[in-house]
């Protein structure tokens, strides 16, 4: 008799599965879920962090953050050396982390329009994961944030919004 898979999850091969997000606002509790789906589909994972070029959409906190040891002054000269700096920690930050989990991940950075590169990348991917709260403003945002829902308009594949805890 042939035994049927009651989850629908675990009896697809996914090749592609995308995790996009934001290089200075790493969010590392997001893993365990992007692990349990990319090894229910037995797929590797593609991560994009997206920059939107924006030296001004540096959040505040990373700036004082970073002033700690330096004149403010000396950081606010030179905030895209600053965005560079947090954007290559976080992405190390990202891989360090991931590398235990034995499961493959190919990363790279994208620096132009977010939501262009995101539709694009949806456009190839058999699923897209990210935060509901993804925003590359400055400012506080509803969630899903504008970005988000935008995103989700657009989107060519399905989309798995990040579960707050899992």
């Amino acid at each position: 008799m042939k035994q049927i898979n009651a989850n629908p999850i675990t009896s697809c091969r996914m090749k592609k599965i995308v995790y996009v997000l934001n290089p200075l606002n790493l969010k590392i509790r997001n893993l365990d879920f992007i692990r349990f789906i990319c090894s229910q589909t037995d797929s590797s994972l593609h991560a994009v962090f997206l920059d939107n070029n924006i030296v001004e959409n540096i959040p505040d906190d990373i700036i004082q953050h970073a002033a700690i040891d330096i004149e403010k002054e000396d950081v606010l000269k030179d905030l895209e050396a600053l965005k560079e700096r947090v954007c290559s920690a976080n992405m190390l930050r990202f891989k360090t982390a991931w590398d235990h989990y034995g499961i493959p991940c190919y990363m790279h950075r994208v620096s132009n329009s977010p939501m262009e590169e995101m539709v694009l990348e949806s456009r190839y991917a058999d699923l897209v994961m990210l935060d509901v709260s993804l925003s590359f403003s400055s400012r506080d945002e509803s969630i899903p944030s504008d970005f988000v829902k935008k995103f989700l308009h657009n989107a060519e594949c399905p989309v798995i919004l990040l579960p707050v805890s899992f």
